[in-house]
């Protein structure tokens, strides 16, 4: 039985100001609180506050270590943001890079279609649950892809692995790649990149 929500009470919100001394009260250092101010109109306070999970002490948990500053937890953004950034620009190479080895080394050694052999997977059970996921992303994108209409028009909705891996987001991919046959998966990863499969696993997921 789901309780009565209206015996719980929701906090009120905070103002900017109201965040800083938050802040404070929790033994964060902030030399100039008009600044912090400044930076949490910017910047969701619990957002920011992600950053500072690692800063905070070890025996009074809602509480910041001794000495800890703000500009220290914003640092941490800023880092973490300009990462992303550099990452960013990479990442959409990397993508399209692993989306023509995957689906040309299916095409060529499972046929057009190899990405719906459950025989060319190592657990069915994910495999079928990956091709309802495509399913549904198929007749998503119908009606908005030109080449998915093309290929329900002339082909019978029969789309190749090299045309539906375009409506696959990376994460899809990454999983589809995991769950490759242990032959086709080393296959993929001595061919082009020279490493143990476990390796582009691991990168796949973690991009």
């Amino acid at each position: 039985m789901n309780p009565d929500k209206d015996q719980f009470q929701v906090k009120p919100p905070k103002t900017y100001k109201e965040q800083v001394e938050i802040y404070k009260n929790r033994n964060l250092q902030i030399e100039d609180p008009e600044k912090a101010e400044e930076v949490l109109k910017r910047i969701n306070y619990y957002r920011l506050s992600g950053y500072g999970l690692t800063l905070k002490d070890p025996i009074y948990k809602n509480q910041y270590k001794e000495g800890l500053s703000f500009e220290k937890m914003l640092s941490l953004y800023e880092f973490d943001r300009k990462l992303r950034s550099l990452l960013l620009q990479k990442l959409e190479i990397i993508e399209i890079m692993f989306r023509t080895h995957f689906s040309y080394e299916i095409a060529h050694k499972c046929g057009p279609l190899g990405h719906r052999d459950k025989e060319n997977f190592s657990v069915e059970e994910y495999h079928k649950e990956s091709m309802e996921e495509l399913d549904k992303l198929v007749q998503k994108s119908r009606k908005g892809e030109l080449f998915i209409q093309h290929h329900f028009s002339k082909y019978g909705g029969q789309i190749p692995i090299w045309a539906v891996i375009e409506i696959t987001s990376f994460g899809f991919l990454s999983k589809l790649y995991k769950n490759l046959a242990l032959a086709l998966r080393k296959h993929i990863a001595s061919t082009y990149y020279g490493v143990p499969h476990i390796y582009i696993e691991s990168w796949m997921q973690s991009f």
